[in-house]
């Protein structure tokens, strides 16, 4: 059985989109759905795949060494769906 043991580090929303996000956030506040300041929900925006960013994302398949991608956030979703076509089973980092 082929593992694949690996973890996502990712980042908030970046500056570019802080506008409309504050812009939701407010409206969020008005209609008591939330009671976060707008800087734990910035900060929160980083587990969402719709604003959150991908900073690196590290894995070891089976016993080898551990290997990280970085840089652009598509090509290290590329690489990592191309390594893990051989994948029988995933474990993730919590």
């Amino acid at each position: 059985m082929n593992k694949l043991f690996f973890d996502i580090e990712t980042l908030p929303a970046d500056k570019d989109k802080h506008e409309i996000l504050q812009k939701f956030h407010k409206s969020r506040l008005k209609q008591g759905k939330t009671k976060a300041t707008f800087e734990d929900f910035l900060a929160g925006t980083s587990f969402g795949g719709t604003f959150g960013r991908i900073l690196c994302l590290s894995y070891a398949f089976n016993d080898e060494p551990i290997k990280t991608l970085k840089g652009d956030e598509k090509k290290m979703l590329e690489d990592f769906w191309n390594i893990a076509e051989r994948v029988d089973l995933f474990i993730g980092h919590n």
